[in-house]
C-alpha cells in the first residue's frame, strides 16, 4: 500500500493530513460564499419589522442568524457529502457550482463532510432550544426553523432527496426566499403579516431561476449519473424559457409593495432588471452551445443577491 507522500489528488495536491491541513480542507468545502445569501435574506424580515416601528432585538436577531448559518452550513456538507459521485465525472465546475471538488479529489474524506453537516444540525437544535428558552420566540418562528432545516437536510439526502426530483430548486427558494426573511420578521414582530409575503414574494422566483441556472454546467454529468434535476428533466430549450418568464414574474411581483407604501423598496428592487435581462441573453447562449457557465453563474448570482440587497437598502431608506 503507497504511503501517504506519495498519494495526490486530482489537481495535484497531496491528501489533507493533520490538523492544520484538514482545517485548510475543510475552508476550502465551506465556501463561505455560499452563506452570503442567508444573511441578505434573513435581514430583509427584520428590517421590515424596523420599518414598521418595531425595534429590533439585536442579540435576539444574532442569536436567529447564527441559527440560520448553522442550517445552511448543514445542508452545505451534506450536500458535498451526497453529492460526490455525482461532482466526480463534472468537467464544467465553476466557483459554485459542481461542488467544492474536495471530496472526489480525496482531499478530505467523505465522512468528515457528514459529521460537520451532523455537528452543524446538532448547533442549530441547540441555538433554537436557546432562542426558546430565553427569548420565548413561540411556536410559529420554530415552525419556520423546523420547515427550513427539513427543507435544507431533504435537498439532498435521503430518503427525498428532492434535488434529484426536479423540486430541489424549489425547495431551496422557498427556504432561501420565503422561510428566512419571515422568520427574521416573525422573531421581531411576534406575527406574519401580508406585508413580510409582499416583500418575500419577488425573490423566490429569481432565487429558484438562479438554482436552475446552476445547474447548467453540471448537465452532462448530472445525466450521466442519473441525477434528475428539473433541467435534466426537461431540457435546455424548455428551462431558459421557463427561466426568463419567472426573472420576469420577479418584478412584476414588485408591484404589490406599492399597496404597502413600499414604493423605494420596489424602486431600488427594479435597478437590477438589466442584469436580469444579460442574464436571459447569457442563458440563450449556453442553450446554442455557448461554453461560457462562469459567466453565466456570475450574472444569475449577481441578479438575485443585488435585488436581496436593494430590497434590505431600500426598507432601510424607508424606515
Amino acid at each position: 500500500m503507497p504511503g501517504i507522500k506519495n498519494q495526490v489528488t486530482a489537481n495535484g495536491m497531496p491528501p489533507a493530513t493533520g490538523a492544520l491541513g484538514m482545517l485548510k480542507a475543510l475552508a476550502h468545502l465551506t465556501r463561505p460564499l455560499f452563506l452570503a445569501g442567508g444573511i441578505i435574506a434573513y435581514s430583509i424580515g427584520a428590517l421590515l419589522a424596523r420599518y414598521e416601528g418595531f425595534i429590533i432585538d439585536l442579540p435576539l436577531y444574532i442569536a436567529g442568524q447564527m441559527a440560520v448559518t448553522s442550517i445552511q452550513l448543514m445542508g452545505h456538507y451534506a450536500n458535498e457529502y451526497w453529492d460526490v459521485e455525482y461532482d466526480r465525472p463534472n468537467r464544467n465546475r465553476t466557483f459554485l457550482t459542481g461542488g467544492s471538488g474536495v471530496l472526489p479529489e480525496g482531499a478530505l474524506q467523505r465522512r468528515a463532510a457528514l459529521r460537520a453537516s451532523l455537528l452543524c444540525a446538532l448547533t442549530a437544535l441547540l441555538l433554537m432550544a436557546y432562542l426558546t428558552l430565553i427569548f420565548r420566540i413561540g411556536a410559529i418562528p420554530l415552525i419556520l426553523f423546523a420547515a427550513g432545516m427539513a427543507g435544507t437536510w431533504l435537498y439532498s439526502a435521503p430518503p427525498l432527496s428532492l434535488e434529484k426530483t426536479g423540486y430541489g430548486e424549489l425547495s431551496v427558494a422557498l427556504t432561501l426566499s420565503l422561510i428566512l426573511p419571515l422568520l427574521s420578521y416573525v422573531l421581531q414582530a411576534g406575527r406574519i403579516s401580508m406585508s413580510a409575503i409582499f416583500v418575500s414574494a419577488p425573490l423566490v422566483p429569481m432565487a429558484w431561476a438562479m438554482i436552475a441556472i446552476f445547474d447548467y454546467p453540471d448537465l452532462q454529468s448530472d445525466l450521466e449519473t442519473g441525477k434528475m434535476t428539473f433541467l435534466a428533466r426537461l431540457g435546455c430549450k424548455r428551462t431558459t424559457k421557463i427561466i426568463a418568464a419567472a426573472l420576469f414574474c420577479s418584478y412584476a411581483l414588485l408591484i404589490p409593495l406599492l399597496l404597502v407604501g413600499l414604493f423605494t423598496t420596489a424602486l431600488l428592487a427594479t435597478l437590477t432588471l438589466p442584469a436580469a435581462l444579460l442574464t436571459i441573453v447569457s442563458l440563450r447562449r449556453v442553450t446554442n452551445g455557448s461554453k461560457s457557465y462562469g459567466s453565466l453563474v456570475m450574472l444569475a448570482l449577481v441578479t438575485f443577491s443585488a435585488t436581496a440587497i436593494l430590497e434590505a437598502l431600500g426598507l432601510f431608506i424607508s424606515a
